[in-house]
């Protein structure tokens, strides 16, 4: 058993899984692999939805060799949480295509919900999806929302995250240069600024704040949550 990262949507049916594997298989030893913070998430919990972490992933890496020319590799490379798997099959020589599983990050043809998905660290979230295109798959699984992607889409969510920060930026620049006052998100997402005004026309005013058009969200400019769920244009 391999923990993504220390999030119960994720791994707070794993006990169950656990115990039906001993069952199942008495003889074989169950081996649950997870990064620092999912060792220690489920250390401290009071409920034992998730079996303890016998085996923890460092910032080395650790691997799991099936033989065959098979091998599942495990990365620390962080987003979501600090320390979030990616969890990797590389190509194999018989041309079975290379898979990737990293969760809450890349939502294959869906903006990151949620200020870029709850992340730790907004420079993190962008340098993951860097992270993830160094390995050679061409099958992706994101752990949410509706299909697997592609090369294509982690491209298309690194594209979006880092305009979006090249705007913020911008605007926050626009903002304190003009004396404005306004709350970091509400301001600093200039409709008007070059870059986006290019890429399907993202962020509009409406009377219920900041909108992006490419995407179901927006951003209060009266000091709400930003956040996004739906397709990329």
């Amino acid at each position: 058993m391999i923990y993504s990262h220390a999030h119960y949507d994720h791994i707070g049916g794993a006990a169950r899984f656990h115990t039906w594997a001993e069952a199942t298989y008495p003889a074989a030893p169950i081996t649950v692999w997870g990064a620092a913070s999912s060792r220690d998430l489920v250390a401290t919990s009071k409920a034992p939805r998730a079996a303890p972490v016998t085996r923890l992933v460092t910032q080395t890496g650790a691997g799991i060799d099936l033989g065959a020319d098979l091998g599942v590799y495990m990365t620390v490379i962080g987003g979501h949480k600090g320390d979030d798997l990616a969890i990797y099959i590389p190509a194999g020589a018989d041309g079975a295509p290379g898979i990737v599983h990293h969760v809450d990050v890349v939502f294959p043809g869906w903006v990151a919900p949620f200020t870029l998905a709850l992340t730790d660290s907004v420079g993190t979230f962008v340098n993951a999806h860097r992270a993830l295109l160094r390995l050679d798959w061409s099958i992706f699984s994101g752990g949410h929302l509706t299909r697997l992607g592609t090369r294509g889409d982690v491209w298309t969510s690194l594209t979006y995250s880092t305009d979006l920060i090249e705007a913020a930026r911008a605007g926050t620049a626009e903002a304190a240069a003009s004396g404005a006052v306004g709350d970091a998100i509400g301001t600093c997402l200039s409709p008007a600024h070059p870059r986006l005004a290019t890429r399907c026309t993202p962020l509009s005013m409406s009377s219920g704040g900041w909108r992006l058009t490419g995407a179901s969200g927006r951003c209060s400019p009266s000091g709400g949550a930003c956040w996004a769920a739906s397709t990329l244009c």
